[in-house]
């Protein structure tokens, strides 16, 4: 078994979320209730930053040779790799799609916070009185500026802001010095944590993965154990006693919640039952932190990327770039351009699916890829049974990284990295078809030149 570092479709990474998801969901009511304080948003951020970062660690898993545990273990996305494989490369415009509506949601997402955190500020009026504010702000390390506002059209106290936080309070939570104590705890608990940060991150995922319902409905839990993680902070930093914890409760049923459409967009302090009883049952024990410790240890194979490769898998090292690649019975070959020019090439006949751009010059945006469908038949004279692949006036801001991968009648014959052109000379067998695939590992555009063409050895 080999690692190694390799770009990840969303696709694969949403259907793999839906593991992840499902292992949350199960242990999440037992983790809030007695493991650590921050169980939870350990489970849930650790998810985010898998679904936004663009890279995953790839386990190359021999067909022989590893042992049933570890084949076992990796069988999931073994599975789910084949299947995205499959379905991006009968459908390269699920890729383009994505990415078109999700960077048009992320836009109307990013405009409307903007117009929505404007009206709420310009409909509010600044607190000028700081004591209760500087009294609280003692508990916590701090060093942002931080602004209290009034603001009656909001029913709920909400923080706005990760640089300069600004907390949204009621004119009669003033009037109540207990629960102005909590409130302002409660949200300085939130600047403090960074969760508003947090909140936007999963709105963005939500916009990535518009095509997951699973998905954007289950992350509705991670508000919740956000605000259930703040609860317990707050009384953390009040003094753990069933005193602190009764009182802080009535602050939270005074409060009462009314739907409004920008809810979902922000953090607020509002009472439900689930977080109530955690308020009164929470305690850390052993084996709520072994709890935790397990599921962790599932992530590693399902955060991980697997392919299974075959005996003839082999290592390559080419300019510092290290990957797996696979050449079945060294059917393809590394040639020179002296070799190259010798050869008697001719055009490559397509088989109707998709006309072969043999001799082109393309750009392929970051982690984009390209197909080139054909076959070995031949309406006049002898079929040909050899083609070749050259690429050359390669540029990538940030340097030149990608793959070609080799498929004859949908299996997989190659698979190698390059960082520079390269000239490919392949044995094939007349009546096959085969698919050459270029895929850029960059996240900057790549420009190259390709020109594939048959002959008869």
């Amino acid at each position: 078994m080999t690692i190694s570092i390799a770009s990840s479709e969303f696709l694969y990474k949403s259907l793999k979320s839906i593991l992840i998801i499902i292992l949350i969901l199960l242990f999440r009511k037992r983790l809030n209730l007695k493991s650590i304080k921050g169980a939870n948003i350990i489970l849930w951020t650790l998810l985010l930053i898998y679904l936004i970062f663009p890279k995953d660690i790839l386990f190359s898993v021999k067909t022989y040779g590893t042992s049933k545990f570890l084949k076992t273990i990796f069988a999931p996305s073994i599975f789910i790799n084949q299947v995205v494989i499959n379905m991006t490369y009968k459908f390269p415009s699920l890729s383009r799609l994505n990415r078109v509506v999700g960077s048009s949601l992320v836009i109307i997402y990013t405009l409307y916070q903007f117009i929505k955190f404007k009206k709420v500020i310009s409909n509010s009026i600044e607190l000028k009185d700081r004591t209760h504010l500087n009294k609280s702000l003692k508990k916590f390390n701090i060093k942002r500026e931080i602004k209290i506002y009034i603001n009656d059209e909001i029913d709920t106290p909400i923080t706005y802001g990760i640089v300069k936080p600004k907390i949204i309070l009621q004119k009669s939570i003033l009037k109540d010095w207990d629960l102005l104590e909590h409130v302002l705890t409660h949200e300085l608990v939130h600047i403090e944590r960074y969760h508003i940060l947090l909140s936007h991150l999963k709105n963005l995922i939500i916009c990535l993965y518009w095509y997951n319902p699973f998905l954007i409905i289950s992350l509705k839990y991670f508000e919740e154990d956000i605000e259930i993680n703040c609860d317990k902070i707050v009384i953390e930093k009040r003094g753990d006693t069933l005193e602190n914890r009764k009182n802080y409760c009535q602050s939270m049923l005074k409060l009462v919640e009314r739907q409004r459409e920008n809810d979902k967009f922000v953090l607020n302090l509002s009472p439900t039952k689930e977080r109530m009883l955690n308020m009164k049952n929470w305690k850390k024990t052993m084996s709520g932190t072994f709890t935790l410790i397990f599921l962790l240890f599932l992530y590693i194979p399902v955060f991980t990327n697997a392919i299974e490769v075959d005996e003839n898998q082999v290592i390559s090292d080419t300019e510092g770039i290290k990957e797996v690649y696979v050449n079945v019975d060294n059917r393809v070959e590394e040639i020179r351009d002296e070799e190259y020019k010798k050869l008697d090439l001719y055009e490559i006949p397509t088989n109707g699916l998709r006309s072969a751009n043999i001799d082109e010059k393309r750009t392929l945006e970051g982690l984009d890829h390209e197909t080139y469908t054909f076959n070995m038949s031949s309406l006049f004279g002898k079929n040909h049974n050899g083609f070749t692949i050259r690429t050359s006036e390669m540029y990538c801001r940030g340097g030149v990284d990608y793959t070609v991968i080799i498929q004859e009648n949908g299996n997989i014959i190659y698979e190698s990295r390059y960082n520079q052109g390269v000239n490919l000379k392949i044995k094939a067998n007349s009546g096959s078809s085969y698919k050459v695939i270029i895929i850029n590992q960059s996240v900057n555009p790549l420009t190259y030149k390709i020109n594939i063409s048959s002959y008869v050895r």
